[in-house]
């Protein structure tokens, strides 16, 4: 199984460097390489928690800077992952709730795999990162592959850090409105600098983001997935000799409506052991794309999120000792039609209360020698209330379970996770270097939950608590083999603490259902860096292996609760490429793409067996895991007259087909998305003109399938719990243009 897997990732790497590496000598020896062309500029990156250069960490990371986030338009993180080899985001219920892939290692429930950070900040809740910070960010590093040495925290797939700007020597800012198709209108602002002559500096901004939705809700006449955020954040630094201070503070408030969900017609049935006509059904095949028949009972969902953090970092001589503090608040509250159709079925309501409390230390070596070494501490203390209230209407709750109309389920669940954590390089020789980091964490969660019938009151109570110890080693050696190329090769192991299984609006969970079990990861890595055309062009290409064991899934309760259990074995390999290159002075290209093969080695899935479907899915392929993706970009700059620059800019990304079930019954077409954005600029002003999805591509952005609540009704008559699965689809964004008006100062 190694050497298929492995086989397949190599013969990527032939076809990747051939295809788009390659144009970087195609481009040299025509001479599109102009040698005055001036060299791309350096990106510095804290992925591994110091500043380094990103060709010279040996590891995957893509990273935008603030002049990538303006020129792409990046507006959230679906954005950045378009334009990311190896990163795929899966916007479940209408971008309700965000499922981050890398690499293939897909989840769907419970904890992601891929960890979110604010200057290093840990925020848990996959539901905090569909946005980007606005104006406020300088940054953004996507880690691909384990990252849990350093980061700890659900970085078992990667993490994805949002570094955000500082204040400046002198006082600047940018103010930039927005109007465009489908109501949208935007207002953005930031400025900073220091406060008079002293230490102190500043940054403050602030951003208001409407928009009407592209779908009508054909029930009420209504717009659906219509937006509003409102954001503001506030900056305060201090800056001496030997000590640096940051204190951010950040509020988010987003009030959206009705999400914009299409309800699948099933076209399969399958016989059922228990025998409860017309068997279970399913969608076989290609989803079909929706861009019209939206019809829901009125919801919506609202948001509100405070953030802040400080880090203080203090030079003492041969060590620097660095404090990072953060606490995050988030609430969200949904109202939802949970059947997604006119009729008058099911209407859950969701209240959710998640308080976050971090503290990291760190102390590092400054001095310059052989060997850099770093030790740290860190404490995360998270708490997490739920309230779901699932109710049925009263003609269906009549039909044949007049006592069962609604379910109310309650939880309060807490984490604290202590863990030490280091990393040694070592210079073994002027080119080659062997890095080793590690951590060493204890985890413990609690549960108190109550599940409430309300027809009859009955009550069911769960209370649990259990902890998990766990050490996770990364080595790594790169070889600086010429002053233009470098080569590496690690080896990380990942793991993820289990937990509990508590509340579900789609059946109750049964006792032997409410544990999962921890998580765990090899990962094999190996990667070259390279310069070519005296820095004009850059390289960056990997390959990586990675054997997960008792994966944490999505899996169907006997009564058809939601949950999270856990497969056997599941095997990821493949290659990401991403190239860069300054073809003149006016014109850049960039080039990414990514190859992958995730598939489940040993997996049962209990539940399918009654049901007439097979358990065994060993060779089947995750979720919302393409095989392969590409994206490209082309930006041209032109002077015109008076100090004025023509610039424009197309941005094009392929994603494979990917399935939407573990059985590999329904599948996500695959699609392409092209963006163009076009415009003016002089010293303070920019207009610009931009068009996403300029083509209009029909599309499903993602897809999900749950427990049909109108067939909930066999968990009381006796039968497997479900007799239906409910497939949701999520329609990609349709074309929008606009305008955008930007003045800098």
């Amino acid at each position: 199984m190694f050497r298929k897997h492995l086989s397949a990732a190599l013969s990527s790497t032939v076809v990747l460097p051939a295809t788009l590496g390659g144009l970087a000598s195609i481009a040299g020896a025509s001479g599109a390489l102009a040698a005055d062309a001036p060299l791309l500029e350096e990106v510095v990156v804290t992925a591994r928690k110091r500043s380094e250069s990103l060709q010279q960490v040996p590891m995957a990371i893509t990273a935008f800077t603030a002049a990538d986030i303006h020129s792409a338009g990046l507006r959230n993180i679906e954005d950045v992952a378009h334009l990311t080899p190896g990163f795929n985001l899966a916007p479940l219920f209408g971008g309700d709730t965000a499922t981050p892939v890398i690499r293939g290692l897909s989840t769907t429930i419970g904890e992601p795999n891929v960890g979110f950070f604010i200057d290093g900040v840990y925020t848990g809740s996959r539901l905090t990162m569909t946005r980007l910070l606005g104006p406020f960010v300088e940054r953004i590093e996507v880690a691909k592959g384990p990252q849990s040495a350093l980061y700890g925290r659900n970085t078992f797939g990667g993490a994805v850090n949002f570094v955000t700007r500082r204040p400046g020597e002198t006082v600047a800012g940018e103010v930039e409105a927005s109007y465009g198709s489908d109501g949208k209108q935007a207002l953005r602002a930031t400025v900073g600098g220091p406060i008079g002559d002293s230490a102190f500096g500043y940054r403050l901004g602030a951003f208001y983001d409407q928009f009407d939705g592209f779908y009508q809700n054909e029930l009420t006449g209504d717009d659906l997935d219509d937006r509003q955020t409102t954001a503001a954040m506030g900056t305060l630094s201090w800056t001496g000799d030997h000590l640096r201070a940051d204190l951010n503070l950040m509020y988010n408030e987003v009030d959206n409506g009705d999400l914009a969900l299409r309800y699948v017609t099933n076209n399969a049935f399958f016989a059922s052991a228990f025998g409860a006509p017309p068997g279970y059904q399913m969608y076989v095949g290609t989803l079909p794309d929706f861009d019209d028949g939206y019809a829901v009972t009125p919801g919506g969902l609202k948001r509100d999120q405070v953030f802040s953090s400080l880090l203080v970092e203090w030079e003492l001589g041969a060590v620097t000792l660095t404090s990072i503090t953060g606490y995050n608040d988030f609430s969200h509250e949904r109202r939802a039609d949970d059947d997604y159709t006119a009729a008058d079925i099911h209407y859950i309501t969701t209240d959710n209360d998640v308080t976050e409390l971090s503290q990291e230390l760190r102390l590092s070596s400054n001095m310059q020698g052989p060997v850099q070494w770093m030790l740290g501490l860190y404490y995360y203390d998270l708490d997490d209330d739920n309230d779901i209230h699932s109710a049925y209407s009263q003609p269906f709750a009549s039909i044949p379970i007049a006592r069962f109309n609604g379910l109310n389920s309650i939880s309060e669940q807490s984490t604290e996770d202590l863990a030490v954590f280091g990393s040694l390089d070592w210079a073994v020789t002027d080119t080659l270097t062997l890095g080793i980091s590690a951590r060493y964490g204890e985890e413990d969660k609690d549960v108190d939950a109550v599940d409430t019938n309300l027809s009859t009151l009955a009550r069911a109570t769960f209370r649990d608590d259990d902890d998990w110890s766990s050490f996770q080693p990364r080595v790594t050696l790169d070889w600086q083999f010429s002053e233009a190329h470098m080569a590496y090769a690690s080896y990380a192991y990942a793991e993820k603490s289990g937990g509990f299984n508590v509340v579900t609006a789609t059946g109750a969970v049964l006792p032997d259902e409410r544990r999962y079990d921890p998580e765990e990861s090899d990962n094999y890595e190996i990667g070259i860096k390279s310069q070519f055309a005296d820095g004009r062009v850059l390289t960056s290409l990997a390959l990586y292996h990675t054997r997960w064991n008792d994966q944490i899934v999505r899996a169907i309760g006997a009564t058809g609760a939601v949950l999270n259990s856990n497969a056997g074995q599941t095997t990821s390999s493949g290659a990401e490429f991403e190239l860069q290159a300054r073809l003149t002075q006016r014109l850049e290209l960039k080039l990414g793409a990514a190859y992958n093969n995730s598939e489940y080695d040993d997996y049962f899935f209990a539940i399918l067996a009654p049901l007439g479907m097979d358990p065994v899915l060993d060779g089947n392929t995750l979720q919302y895991a393409p095989q392969w993706t590409w994206n490209g970009s082309l930006a041209y700059t032109r002077p015109v007259a008076g100090g004025w620059d023509w610039f424009s800019r197309l941005d094009a990304s392929y994603t494979d087909e990917q399935y939407a079930v573990q059985t590999n019954d329904a599948v996500i077409d695959s699609f392409t998305v092209v963006n163009l954005r076009t415009g003016f600029s002089d010293e303070h002003w920019t207009v610009t003109l931009w068009a996403y999805n300029l083509a209009d591509e029909t599309y499903n952005a993602s897809a999900v399938f749950t427990t049909d609540p109108a067939s909930l009704a066999n968990a009381i008559t006796g039968g497997p719990g479900f007799s239906a699965f409910q497939g949701l689809t999520t329609a990609g964004d349709p074309r929008s243009y606009g305008v955008t008006a930007r003045y800098s100062f």
